[in-house]
């Protein structure tokens, strides 16, 4: 190792999971000392079921026994199990021990905060990314205010509130002085976008979009086009109620300027899904696909449904699709029983696809269902179904040349549990292989 530059071994080091860095670190005392920043850059405190995980508490229990390496933190994230219950005792635990810990606050460069209550008692200059999902007042809007007024470096932005933020609020959250952001990655939920100026934070940088329940999406698209931006988008997300004609007409300005990896769409008030004309212009890349059209957001019963004969257009359209999401109908509508409609498609097995989420709830025998659609590709290797949504959610993984009833794994996941392949959808899963991290979190979990 003592050959190797320390650049080139830092980088290494940079890609390398905690478990594996440990491991390395024990190897030579050398390596150690250049390992050591790198195992403790991170401070990641999770919980389940209201205590943390074996890797925090083994992680907080080094931090308390040797002080020393608490200077080293410069990633602090915050993350509650879904079925745990946060409460306001949690939260002044965690302020305690944060503002305890952190003892200069210009060296933490990322901040995620998934409960709710954030950390407000401290600020942090030098951000370069910051997550906070679920704001709620106004003393947690102005601390979030602040670092977009003075983090000049900020690259990642995800923030959303529990209630709708008014147009006024929402407009004043991004006034800056700084003039616009230079953001590659912008996630907005609750947050009423129809005075709120795109130019801000929408630019040639900017790589990854997603909007969630977000007010004045219409409005918010229509100045994009107008404005010229040119967005160089790989991914897009959108959740909520706005007009396809405008979404498709902003698909199709996109495409004059950028080809979209990975695209979600979770539309509601709508009566007729999305022309696939408007999406094919972005075939050459995309690789992660979600389609779900309903005429009420939060019904998923009234999610309009794709045929068979629909499902294999959508993969004659996008050959390189690897992960597609939607609600797909396997019944023969020419039989009055339920029985499975075949694929006219003889050559299925040559498609890119390994992974399909069956937007529909899951019926009795929902095993067959996943098995009828493996089976046209079986030949390629594994294939991953999903079926279902939220915590109904049901996954089937198929094997090549295996007894498919044998080989079938299937567990009820959790609202947010990562999909496939932990994957790309599992988003390239990230939002980093083409496919990202945020894509596998998204491609399964309910809107």
């Amino acid at each position: 190792m003592e050959r190797v530059p320390l650049e080139v071994l830092h980088l290494i080091l940079s890609h390398l999971p905690g478990s594996d860095l440990a491991r390395a670190a024990q190897s030579c005392r050398a390596l150690c000392n250049q390992i050591t920043p790198f195992l403790y850059r991170n401070l990641d405190i999770h919980l389940r079921s209201g205590n943390p995980d074996a890797a925090t508490h083994k992680l907080l229990t080094t931090l308390i026994r040797n002080p020393s390496l608490r200077q080293l933190i410069r990633h602090i994230s915050v993350e509650n199990e879904a079925s745990t219950f946060w409460t306001a005792g949690h939260s002044k635990l965690l302020r305690l021990l944060l503002s305890t810990w952190i003892e200069c606050y210009g060296h933490i460069r990322s901040f995620t905060w998934k409960p709710t209550s954030i950390f407000t008692d401290a600020y942090f200059p030098n951000l370069t990314h910051l997550e906070c999902t679920k704001t709620r007042n106004r003393d947690e809007l102005s601390w979030i205010r602040w670092h977009l007024y003075h983090c000049r470096e900020l690259k990642s932005l995800s923030v959303g509130f529990i209630e709708l933020l008014s147009a006024q609020l929402s407009n004043s959250l991004f006034l800056t002085p700084m003039g616009p952001f230079a953001l590659h990655t912008l996630s907005l939920r609750g947050i009423d976008l129809s005075l709120v100026n795109p130019a801000v934070f929408v630019s040639p940088s900017l790589h990854h979009l997603g909007l969630e329940y977000c007010h004045g999406m219409d409005a918010f698209f229509c100045n994009v086009v107008q404005q010229d931006l040119a967005p160089q988008l790989r991914s897009l997300r959108i959740v909520g109620t706005m007009s396809m004609a405008i979404l498709q007409g902003f698909l199709v300005e996109l495409a004059k300027t950028s080809r979209l990896e990975e695209l979600t769409l979770c539309i509601g008030s709508t009566l007729h899904p999305i022309c696939l004309q408007c999406i094919e212009l972005h075939a050459s890349a995309l690789k992660l696909l979600i389609l779900d059209f309903r005429a009420q957001m939060h019904d998923r019963s009234s999610a309009m449904q794709y045929s068979a004969q629909q499902f294999e257009d959508i993969l004659a359209r996008f050959p390189r699709l690897h992960s597609l999401g939607l609600p797909l109908q396997l019944k023969d509508p020419a039989s009055s029983r339920y029985k499975r409609a075949r694929f006219q498609s003889l050559d299925l097995h040559k498609k890119a696809l390994n992974t399909l989420h069956i937007r529909l709830r899951c019926r009795p025998r929902f095993e067959l269902d996943a098995r009828h659609v493996a089976a046209a590709f079986q030949r390629r290797g594994r294939f991953t179904v999903y079926i279902g949504q939220g915590r109904g959610l049901k996954k089937l993984v198929f094997d090549k040349g295996t007894n498919y009833e044998a080989n079938i794994k299937h567990r009820v996941g959790e609202e947010n549990e990562p999909t496939v392949a932990s994957t790309a959808l599992e988003l390239a899963t990230e939002l980093q292989a083409p496919i990202t991290n945020a894509a596998r979190e998204s491609f399964c979990t309910e809107f």
